[in-house]
């Protein structure tokens, strides 16, 4: 259904007979500002449309009466819909629930107001009012009806409302924490942030299907409901309590995700968010740190960082190799001079030299690819197996 069928359903609803009567003194229509001011954001308001210098308390006779919206620098269908009609007096149909003759005295009248993009200053429209000519009611006990006027008028001003969305999202994407840790830091703490918007919102944070770990085994469920204020752009905090058993498992996931409950415009930039649950039953995964390291060839060496994340039991060892790529072994680069090694229990990063040979000759960028590879029996290799080391040659 378009926006004006919607409105003129609304006007239907809302529009009454307005009850006038003749009289001597001349009855008028007025409306009850001559001006009216609403922000562009207000969504669906009314003015009002009432009868004046009328005595009688119910007004005989009946005429019908259209509110019609002007265009001045506000445009009906682009900026707002407004539209209003009703049989104005005491129509012979009509009947109050004591069964009196109905009787209106006032319309109330829709203005569904748009709220859109673009920043365009105040804008403004004319409400006027539209009857049959030599309109008239009876507003006294004589038997003649007095005319009507249909001079009402009033000014609708939209105040522009710059379009105001809300940004929510997940600090971090991704939160590790040890099955086994104290009690308070087995509080997966994820942050949410607001980074734009001021009007009131909320979104709940909720685990989801998705992850390997099983809830109400290796985590609580959590829904949450995050509530802003209007203005308040502080962070939230999600927080997912990680339960504990004595099974030896590997690291396992947790799916976490936010989804807008209340508020207008609110865009999700990171809504998705991962909780890895490491036990330290088992001896857990060695990979890098990262996929891509940096060195310069006049330090003499390349350093690369090891983690070992999902466990802590048992000794482990892991080699790195170096396969070559643009650098060449014995001209660019020796072979790593030893391997990691954690003993039992421990989970701190270690790392790795890789000697690099410094020459006289200027040179561009070159890299070597790296590749992790087992020399205990434990642990099972991570995500981050394979990185790249960039060696730069700045000539000094």
């Amino acid at each position: 259904m378009s926006r004006r069928k919607t409105l003129h359903s609304l006007a239907a609803a809302w529009a009454m007979a307005i009850t006038l009567a003749p009289a001597a003194s001349a009855a008028r229509l007025e409306f009850d500002r001559e001006a009216y001011e609403f922000r562009e954001d207000a969504g669906i308001v009314f003015a009002t449309l009432r009868l004046v210098d009328c005595a009688a308390p119910r007004p005989s006779g009946s005429v019908r009466v259209e509110v019609v919206a002007a265009d001045g620098s506000a445009r009906e269908g682009v900026d707002f819909y407004g539209y209003a009609a009703g049989p104005i007096g005491t129509p012979d149909d009509g009947q109050s629930p004591s069964g009196a003759p109905r009787s209106f005295r006032t319309l109330e009248v829709p203005i569904q107001i748009v709220h859109d993009e673009e920043s365009e200053g105040d804008e403004s429209f004319e409400l006027r009012v539209r009857m049959p000519e030599q309109a008239a009611l009876g507003c006294d006990d004589s038997a003649s009806a007095a005319p009507l006027s249909t001079s009402a008028a009033a000014t609708v001003t939209l105040v522009d409302v710059p379009f105001d969305q809300s940004t929510v999202g997940f600090l971090r994407s991704e939160l590790r924490v040890t099955e086994t840790d104290p009690p308070q830091r087995r509080m997966a703490r994820f942050v949410v942030e607001r980074t734009s918007g001021r009007q009131p919102i909320s979104v709940v944070c909720q685990t989801t299907r998705g992850g390997s770990a099983a809830e109400g085994e290796d985590f609580a469920p959590v829904a949450e409901v995050l509530a802003w204020g209007e203005g308040d752009s502080s962070s939230r905090d999600c927080l997912v309590p990680v339960l504990s058993d004595d099974l030896g498992e590997t690291a396992e996931t947790v799916a976490v995700a936010l989804q807008v409950v209340a508020g207008e415009a609110v865009a999700l930039a990171a809504s998705r968010a991962t909780l890895h649950i490491d036990d330290d039953d088992s001896p857990g995964r060695v990979q890098f740190e990262s996929t891509r390291f940096l060195a310069r060839e006049s330090d003499g060496r390349a350093v690369v960082r090891l983690l070992r994340r999902g466990g802590t039991e048992g000794a482990v060892e892991v080699r790195v190799l170096a396969l070559g790529r643009e650098a060449e072994e014995g001209v660019d680069y020796l072979p790593p001079r030893s391997t990691a090694r954690w003993e039992d229990g421990e989970q701190g990063p270690l790392e790795v030299e890789l000697p690099l040979v410094r020459d006289a000759e200027r040179e561009p960028s070159e890299s070597i690819v790296l590749s992790l590879e087992m020399v205990s029996a434990e642990p099972l290799l991570g995500d981050l197996r394979n990185a790249i080391i960039e060696i730069e040659d700045r000539g000094d």
